[in-house]
């Protein structure tokens, strides 16, 4: 039946909990950068959990910019990066070519880009754009 299989991407329920930790980040007037890596793997941990995936904050130094890794038996992995800027500066669009490329570069299927701020124009035409890898842009609504 049309429109019951299982779309590839994170869930609205899934989206909803980490907008709701980014949320909590933002609201905290000097955040620490490792404190806001671990709201968003809180977050992000159970929802990759139940699609089945491992979830792992990756090394501070050769990570190659990725701040988690998200991989499940069938060979699936999952670049996940974290984002955090003042809310008045766009991601840009050379941001998201940085992780398209590392993650095509280290073999990812997908990548996850979480940020406070929002994307420009330009980089959400990339995201949308037809990839060899799937690109999502996860951010709090303002």
């Amino acid at each position: 039946m049309e429109g019951d299989e299982k779309q590839p991407g994170i869930s609205k329920a899934a989206h909803r909990d980490i907008v709701r930790a980014i949320e909590e980040v933002q609201s905290i007037r000097e955040p620490k950068y490792r404190w806001i890596e671990s709201k968003i793997a809180t977050a992000l941990m159970p929802l990759f959990a139940t699609e089945g995936f491992e979830f792992e904050r990756t090394r501070s130094y050769g990570d190659k910019g990725h701040d988690f890794v998200a991989s499940r038996g069938n060979g699936e992995t999952v670049a996940v990066v974290n984002k955090h800027f003042n809310r008045h500066r766009r991601i840009s669009v050379s941001s998201v070519h940085q992780v398209i490329g590392s993650a095509q570069a280290c073999g990812f299927n997908r990548a996850v880009i979480v940020s406070n701020s929002e994307f420009s124009a330009q980089a959400l035409e990339t995201a949308r754009r037809e990839l060899p890898l799937q690109v999502e842009l996860l951010i709090s609504p303002t």
